[in-house]
């Protein structure tokens, strides 16, 4: 889960440029408000995204953390016992 999240930020500041270049071909270049203001909408929404999903990575890659803890924990212990 948190490589597919942090797949989806990339992906998600990629497309920013691409929607510059839409506000200025489509929307100032013919003098279209509606498609620079819905742009624009995407862009502040792909931006608010872009800042959240880090946070959630995070919290998975914790989660994970603890597993790869306890697993290690758990081989080491499984080896101690073996060796007696």
């Amino acid at each position: 889960m948190a490589l597919t999240l942090l797949t989806a930020v990339v992906f998600m500041d990629l497309a920013i440029p691409r929607l510059i270049q839409r506000v200025i071909d489509q929307g100032i270049a013919k003098s279209n408000m509606t498609v620079v203001i819905q742009t624009t909408l995407w862009m502040l929404g792909i931006s608010l995204l872009s800042a959240i999903l880090p946070s959630v990575t995070i919290t998975y890659r914790c989660r994970l953390g603890s597993v790869a803890r306890d697993l290690r924990e758990a081989l080491f212990l499984k080896s101690k016992l073996s060796l007696r």
